[in-house]
């Protein structure tokens, strides 16, 4: 009996201190837990993570701090992307003021000049191109276009420019009448043309020419290719270009190719990446722009 009392006795001695160390234990855990939980509320920065998860409490305690930082970086992400858009908008809205009032002055000058000869001339002419393109350009520039107002447009910008260059080069297009029904996204053609103009054509001795060529790739894609026979583009300016074209999520400005990378990074935003942007040139033969797109039977 003194055997057996003496065993029970340490034994509830044991039992009890052995309760009493993992209630602690528990305890400041869920007192760890409990402020975690109010400093996720303030936003303020919790513990550090746990070495190792040696129970339960350790494994919560490790994911409720890895999710709260997540989740800090996440709207960290979402508040500089906020800042940008708002940064972008108001630049947009900003921009939009000048062309307007150029926009109005050019069609009172056009007037002016058909009144001066009583007939529309070549000035009035240029004059009526441009007005078309800044028309084109400011008008709804969100929104999908037929492959038909794209090409117009384009050639509202090749007929001044041919004017401004005396004809020094010539440009053709090459398309099945079914394109032109399709939708695509607005300005994807002229910053094309004037990379092959002010990079290729202008700097060539002769003649220069640029092709358009559009046509369907089987039922889901577009092809779009721009060939010139300008310049061409040397083999370490071609790979820093393309090295350029790849990098379309950085924000460092470049003063060369403006018209390229831009189009990249709206094909990007619209399109995300099932679209393909190949840029193949020769020094002395020329530059060719490639574009393949998913087809857009509706706006």
């Amino acid at each position: 009996m003194s055997y057996t009392v003496f065993f029970a006795g340490v034994s509830l001695v044991f039992g009890l201190a052995i309760a009493f160390l993992l209630t602690r234990r528990n305890y400041r855990q869920l007192v760890t837990i409990s402020s975690l939980i109010k400093s996720a509320e303030k936003n303020i920065t919790p513990v550090k993570l746990p070495k190792k998860v040696k129970d339960e409490y350790s494994y919560i305690i490790q994911n409720m701090i890895a999710h709260f930082i997540e989740h800090q970086f996440i709207k960290t992400q979402l508040s500089e992307k906020k800042y940008r858009l708002q940064t972008a908008e108001l630049l947009a809205l900003q921009s939009q003021i000048n062309p307007h009032f150029l926009y109005n002055t050019l069609h009172s000058i056009y007037w002016e000049t058909v009144s001066l000869t009583g007939k529309p001339n070549k000035a009035s002419e240029m004059l009526e191109s441009l007005s078309d393109l800044l028309s084109y350009s400011l008008n709804n520039p969100t929104g999908k276009v037929t492959w038909e107002e794209e090409i117009n447009h384009t050639r509202h910008y090749l007929f001044i420019q041919k004017h401004r260059y005396k004809d020094q080069f010539d440009a053709y297009f090459e398309y099945d009448e079914e394109i032109l029904h399709l939708h695509t996204i607005r300005l994807v053609l002229q910053p094309l043309v004037e990379n092959s103009l002010y990079h290729g054509i202008k700097e060539k001795d002769g003649f220069g020419l640029i092709k358009i060529k559009i046509s369907r790739r089987g039922d889901e894609h577009l092809r779009v290719v721009v060939i010139d026979n300008g310049v061409g583009i040397a083999p370490d300016q071609l790979a820093a270009l393309r090295q350029k074209l790849q990098r379309i999520d950085e924000q460092a400005e470049t003063h060369e190719h403006i018209g390229l990378v831009n189009t990249v990074k709206r094909l990007s935003l619209i399109y995300n990446m099932n679209y393909r942007f190949v840029i193949r040139s020769k020094v002395r033969f020329g530059t060719t722009i490639t574009i393949e797109v998913p087809v857009s039977p509706s706006a």
